[in-house]
């Protein structure tokens, strides 16, 4: 399956039926190396640079502030947390994200 890196998504920008899950988004498309990273209420995406501290040699992180593009994000929510398998696309231009909608394609 390979490596997930984590993104944090401030509640301000989440769907209503979503607002009240506390745990990081999974994602493939980004580095793939359990890297965390975070909306703000800005809405801009950040890599959190103590999340590459594993990593014995040190990594040139990308910036991503001027990021253009979309993002699919997953995770289980729910009372037990595995209730409902949700996937998120964000779209993003120049850093900024410009669209969050859940993909129901999967449910």
């Amino acid at each position: 399956m390979g490596m997930f890196d984590t993104i944090n998504i401030n509640r301000k920008w989440l769907p209503e039926s979503l607002k009240k899950e506390e745990h990081g988004w999974q994602t493939k498309d980004l580095e793939n190396l359990l890297l965390n990273y975070k909306i703000d209420k800005e809405g801009t995406l950040s890599i959190l640079e103590e999340s590459s501290s594993w990593i014995e040699k040190p990594l040139e992180l990308p910036k991503y502030d001027s990021y253009s593009g979309n993002i699919t994000v997953c995770n289980f929510v729910g009372e037990g947390n595995y209730d409902k398998f949700v996937q998120l696309s964000i779209n993003f231009e120049k850093g900024k994200l410009i669209k969050l909608q859940e993909i129901n394609e999967l449910l």
